[in-house]
């Protein structure tokens, strides 16, 4: 055996340390006699004389087999994942209209009056039908704009999706993002009959706070409306809710507020919180608000230690192996937008040069060289990641979009990890620690 490339250690005042390894995803604490004999294995090649021991490093991948080549095993599963045929994810947007105007909104320069028509549903459906014979899994994501201002283009489809899907005996799930404010009983309802198993909703902090980032397109604050609806969704939406709170310098003091206010509707166990980063997208950052990629991991960090949840939320906030990245760089993904336009990045609706395809003619490609961009890219032969202890947690900076606009997030996937490896008694007992 042989130690893994990708171990990382932090040495403790006890003289022992702390080993995460990023292939495995395994996290253990060593104490004194472990560690200087783990140490004699990595300067030495010298195996640990404690048979036992021997058994868990393998076992956790903080060693491998002699003959194992690690990279070449990442890239195996790297394009066995991104070309596998078993799922076919549709991110559908019915409409570009949005019924808020967030200061931050990625989208502000293509939002637009324009709904879905019915020939575009039906060469949607079309091509669903058409995926059908090859397919395990189809799994649907609708987005916007704000989606539920197209209820009906997501009833027809939904209904569609469903009845193709009890047919072929294909496994069938959906997700939603929304802003919230259109939750009534009837979209709950509406999620409910469309098996829509989970929704996103934003929530940027108390009533002020969230009102001068998060307003309605005509003027006016959200907060209340958001959270009469989070509180009937309690009651009668039968999926999960994770609440996503956007933060930068102007709503930091906010987070605690959140949590309390959640906890005092009775919410803190109906839906699941999480930070969002928000980056300078079309100028947004042009007043220093936003946190670099450090500055937002150590926020992160404090706000996962703060969680009264036995550690189990920051034990699910660690960075895991992954093999390609999202959506965008897997070949069975689209994002499709209300006219039928076809993208690889939900962050691309209504951008002209970012369209790759059309679902009116979904074999021929648009731009070839963006396309090729995303799915061909290979962070093991990059001469910047190929040797890099973090690959397999970022593979090439987990978010190929902001990849091929030159940027990475390399600081924040090592300070995240620094972090957590400070922290290991949050790991007392997580089944992947010895």
């Amino acid at each position: 055996m042989k130690p893994s490339c990708y171990n990382l250690l932090t040495p403790e005042e006890s003289g022992g340390a702390v080993i995460f390894n990023t292939r495995s995803g395994c996290m253990a604490q060593l104490d004194q006699q472990h560690y200087a004999a783990f140490q004699a294995f990595e300067a030495r090649g010298q195996e640990p004389g404690d048979e036992e021991f021997r058994k868990e490093l393998l076992a956790c991948g903080f060693s491998i087999e002699d003959e194992e080549n690690e990279l070449e095993a990442i890239r195996l599963e790297l394009f066995r994942n991104r070309f596998s045929t078993s799922t076919l994810s549709l991110t559908i947007a019915p409409t570009q209209e949005c019924n808020f105007r967030c200061v931050y909104c990625y989208e502000k320069d293509q939002l637009r009056r324009q709904m879905m028509d019915r020939e575009t549903r039906d060469k949607i459906l079309e091509y669903v039908s058409g995926m059908m014979g090859q397919i395990r899994r189809l799994h649907i994501e609708w987005y916007g704009g704000e989606p539920l201002l197209a209820r009906k283009t997501i009833q027809d489809l939904s209904d569609a999706f469903l009845r193709l899907c009890e047919e072929r005996h294909v496994a069938y799930s959906a997700d939603m993002i929304t802003n919230g404010s259109l939750l009534d009983e009837k979209a709950i309802q509406l999620l409910n009959d469309c098996k829509v198993g989970q929704i996103q909703v934003t929530l940027d902090g108390s009533r002020e706070s969230h009102d001068s980032r998060r307003r309605l397109k005509g003027g006016g604050g959200s907060f209340d409306r958001i959270m009469h609806n989070l509180r009937l969704c309690k009651e009668r939406y039968r999926g999960s809710i994770a609440l996503r709170m956007n933060i930068d310098r102007n709503n930091l003091a906010e987070i605690e507020k959140v949590q309390s206010i959640l906890n005092e509707n009775g919410l803190e166990r109906t839906v699941f919180l999480y930070l969002g980063h928000v980056t300078n997208e079309n100028g947004t950052c042009a007043d220093g608000s936003c946190l670099d990629s450090c500055e937002f991991a150590q926020e992160k960090l404090e706000f996962l230690l703060g969680q009264k949840d036995g550690g189990q939320r920051f034990r699910n906030g660690v960075p895991r192996p992954i093999s390609n990245c999202c959506g965008a760089d897997y070949e069975m993904a689209w994002v499709v937008g209300p006219d039928g336009k076809m993208y690889r990045c939900l962050q691309d609706i209504g951008i002209p040069d970012r369209v790759v395809g059309d679902i009116h003619s979904p074999d021929t490609l648009s731009n070839s060289a963006l396309y090729f961009a995303f799915l061909l890219y290979d962070p093991t032969r990059d001469p910047e990641c190929g040797g890099c202890k973090f690959l397999p947690l970022c593979m090439g900076g987990r978010c190929p979009r902001a990849r091929i606009n030159g940027h990475r997030d390399c600081e924040m996937i090592t300070e995240e990890v620094r972090a957590y490896m400070a922290h290991p008694e949050q790991f007392a007992e997580c089944p992947e620690a010895i």
